[in-house]
Order: C-alpha cells, then sequence, then structure tokens
C-alpha cells in the first residue's frame, strides 16, 4: 500500500482514490483561486489597485479604488469610493502622477473595468503603476484577510472557527527580534490592513458576528508558528540558524499541538504564519484561506503541498465533521461550507493550470467523452432491478444530456453540468430513464 498526495515513484495499481474521486466523493475542500495581476505601465508612476465595483439598485456603479494622496509630510495609499467624472489628480492633493488624464471615463460592471479619459483600463484585482515586492505582499495579506471576513461570518453562524494561513519566506518579516515589538514587516502590514477591513464591517448592524469581531485585539488575532529547539525552548530563525529567546513557545505549542483550543471560536487566534509548516506536516481542518508570502519559482508539487495543507474538511465547534452526511442532515451545503482560498501572487498567475495540470498527471485513467460506446454495456439499477445499457438505453442518455445543455458538440461535460450537480438542480431526466436517475449521474460523474 502507498499513501501519499505527492508520489515520486508510480506502480502498477489495482485500486487508486485519486484527486478528482476524492472531490466527487466529497471527502476535501473545493478549491478556488483569488488571483490579482500586475501590470507597470511605461511612462507613469500613477499607483492604482481596483479593489472592486460596487452595483445599487438606485445608484450608478462605483468604483472602490485605491490611490496615493499626498499630505503635508506623507503620501499615503487610500481607498475610495468613487464616480464617473471624480478627478484623481484633485483628489490626490494634486500629485503630478495623476495629471495628465486621469479623470474617470466609464465604471463597467459587465467587463469588470474603470477607464480614465487618458484611455488607462484597469481591471479589478489589477495593480498597475510603479510596484515594489512590499506592495505585492501588502495585496496578498489585504486580500487574504477580506476572504477571511467574506467567509467567517457565515462560518461563524455554523459554528465553525475560520482560519488563514500564511506561508512567509523569512522569520524575521514576521518575527523580527531586534524590534522592540518583534514585529516583522508582515506582521505591521497585517494589523494596519486588518484594522482598515474591520473598520468596514463595524459599520455593521451588532450581530452576533460584530460583537465577536468586536471581542479580538488585532495583535491576539495572529500568531508565527516556526522551528524549535524543543530541549532549549527557544525559537530558531530557519535562515540564520540563531536562536533567540521567546515568548512564542506556546503560540507554538497552540498551533502544532493544541489543535482543539485552535478550533476554538474563544480562542482568538484566527491568523497563523508559518515558515515550516510543510517540513513540519502541519495541517489543520479549519485553514479556509492560504496565501504564499514569497516569491515564485516553486514546483508543482510544492504547490500542491500547500495547498494540501487546507483541504481537510472542517470540524464545527463540538467536534464534528462537517462532512457530506452532516451537510445533508443540516440542509448545508458541502462545498459552500467546505471552500478553501488560495490567495494566488503575480508569480501564481499559472497557479491553476500548474495545479491542474500536475494533479491531471497524477489521476487514474477515465473517459473524458459521454458517448454512446461510453454508457453501452454498464449496468444501471433503479435500486432493486439491475439492468445492462444497450444501444437504445445509451442513445437515450445522451440525447438527455444534449437536449439539457450538458455536453458539448465533443460530448465532453460542460459548466453547465457541473454548476447544476454542485447547486444539487440537475434537470429532471424523462420517463424512461427517470427510474435510473441516481445510477445514470453516478456513470456520468
Amino acid at each position: 500500500m502507498n499513501f501519499s498526495a505527492t508520489h515520486r515513484k508510480h506502480h502498477n495499481l489495482i485500486y487508486c482514490l485519486d484527486a478528482l474521486d476524492a472531490y466527487n466523493k466529497k471527502l476535501v475542500k473545493k478549491i478556488q483561486v483569488k488571483g490579482f495581476e500586475i501590470k507597470n505601465l511605461r511612462g507613469t508612476n500613477g499607483y492604482l489597485y481596483l479593489q472592486d465595483i460596487i452595483l445599487s439598485p438606485n445608484k450608478p456603479p462605483i468604483a472602490k479604488l485605491e490611490f496615493e494622496i499626498k499630505y503635508n509630510k506623507s503620501i499615503n495609499r487610500e481607498t475610495r469610493l468613487l464616480e464617473v467624472e471624480r478627478n484623481l489628480y484633485n483628489l490626490s492633493n494634486e500629485l503630478e502622477q495623476y495629471k495628465n488624464g486621469y479623470i474617470i471615463k466609464e465604471i463597467n460592471p459587465y467587463t469588470n473595468t474603470v477607464t480614465f479619459l487618458n484611455d488607462i483600463e484597469i481591471k479589478i484585482g489589477k495593480v498597475i503603476g510603479d510596484i515594489s515586492d512590499k506592495d505585492i505582499r501588502r495585496v496578498q495579506i489585504r486580500e487574504t484577510i477580506r476572504s477571511h471576513f467574506e467567509k467567517e461570518e457565515m462560518l461563524y453562524n455554523k459554528g465553525i472557527k475560520c482560519l488563514s494561513l500564511f506561508f512567509i519566506d523569512e522569520v524575521k518579516k514576521y518575527r523580527d527580534y531586534e524590534q522592540p515589538d518583534e514585529k516583522g514587516e508582515y506582521a505591521k502590514m497585517f494589523e494596519e490592513e486588518y484594522a482598515k477591513i474591520l473598520n468596514e464591517y463595524l459599520t455593521l448592524f451588532e450581530t452576533p458576528y460584530i460583537k465577536y469581531l468586536k471581542s479580538i485585539a488585532v495583535s491576539d488575532t495572529h500568531k508565527g508558528y516556526f522551528s524549535i529547539d524543543k530541549k532549549t525552548g527557544k525559537m530558531t530563525n530557519s535562515k540564520d540558524n540563531k536562536y533567540t529567546g521567546s515568548d512564542d513557545v506556546s503560540a507554538y505549542n497552540l498551533i502544532l499541538k493544541n489543535k482543539e483550543r485552535l478550533l476554538s471560536i474563544e480562542e482568538p487566534t484566527r491568523f497563523i504564519f508559518s515558515h515550516s509548516a510543510l517540513r513540519e506536516g502541519w495541517d489543520n481542518p479549519n485553514v479556509f484561506q492560504i496565501c504564499a508570502l514569497k516569491p515564485g519559482g516553486d514546483s508543482a508539487i510544492a504547490k500542491r503541498q500547500e495547498v494540501g495543507r487546507g483541504l481537510r474538511i472542517a470540524v464545527n465547534k463540538l467536534g464534528d465533521r462537517v462532512d457530506a452526511h452532516y451537510c445533508s442532515t443540516t440542509g448545508n451545503n458541502f462545498h459552500q461550507v467546505n471552500l478553501l482560498t488560495v490567495i494566488a501572487t503575480d508569480s501564481y498567475k499559472s497557479f491553476v493550470s500548474d495545479l491542474q495540470k500536475d494533479i491531471k498527471a497524477n489521476l487514474a485513467d477515465r473517459p473524458t467523452r459521454a458517448t454512446v460506446e461510453y454508457f453501452k454495456g454498464k449496468f444501471v439499477t433503479d435500486g432493486t432491478n439491475r439492468i445492462l445499457v444497450d444501444t437504445q438505453l445509451a442513445s437515450d442518455i445522451q440525447s438527455y444530456l444534449r437536449f439539457s445543455g450538458y455536453v458539448d458538440k465533443d460530448n465532453k461535460l460542460t459548466d453547465s453540468y457541473f454548476a447544476d450537480k454542485e447547486n444539487d438542480t440537475l434537470k429532471e431526466m424523462p420517463a424512461i430513464l427517470a427510474p435510473y436517475t441516481e445510477s445514470i449521474h453516478k456513470l456520468v460523474q
């Protein structure tokens, strides 16, 4: 028996539970990737980041745009809600970089774009202008926190603790022992961005979730998890291998050993920064966001291992696994609850295709087209009787799929099929097929 997510040596198999089977059997979370695009425009230094386009039934679309604003002694990056015809040159207190045509000409919610009079166009999730590595990391941290908040309220109301995991390339960037408060640049960025996003949520009504947010200090909601010398009880910086005394032994024990405490809603830790989670083999069922704050170049296997830290099915505050059976008995959508968001960097722009390519290379052989030949010779059952699918019945199944829009001209399953399957809204089968509905869909899947 070989048991691994990342086999390096392959053998002839008599049975295989691969990634696609695990997903279809609802044994793992669904993965979604939240990416953003970096674009340096020649001849402009104007920093812009389009976070969102807000729609309202009573007002025209509004752009949620981050840009630079000049004050007496500093230039700050701030997010503002802007309508058409707003002038960034005026709003930035006449910063030269926005002088030439940075007046909003169009806000288009259909293409998710904002266009200026100088014909520069920016899409949601795109950053343009002079971008440093720190800018990229700040946007990643911000979007991870935002994704966390967007998902957490729904999970909180179901009694499920929401955790987010950051992978970092150097311990010092989070825990800097040379600073009086020991906060590295990532810790400072996190607290600044967290405070901004928290303020957006605190303008809402006083719900139980809002009370929960108010009860947590920003300094208590994030902790670092790094390698430790168990003999000396001191932290080690994995980059320079220097030992330094620290109170973070308790954080290490909380994250590595006391998972039950970490899964408690009463425990304020919700964001974890780690340098060595892969080496330690650490994971947690309630990781719902993963963000890699490090340069690109990782192998496909390393990316798959990073994603794997968050694929386990969630656990609620009572210790119940929120699996397919639990969701069906409580009326929850399994993959709506068990959804892992990966916040991808510019270096991860091919993350989805690379990950899918890597997973596909390790999948067991399976048919890819819903043809008459595929269905013919298989068996279906109505729960009592088991019958052989002949040519006519196979043709009826294929006709149902075609007229429902579930296969394309090459007999490959369409996005409509997967969407209806996900939402449990698959179209009803004709009378001749209806008794075998469940059995037929198993063949299709």
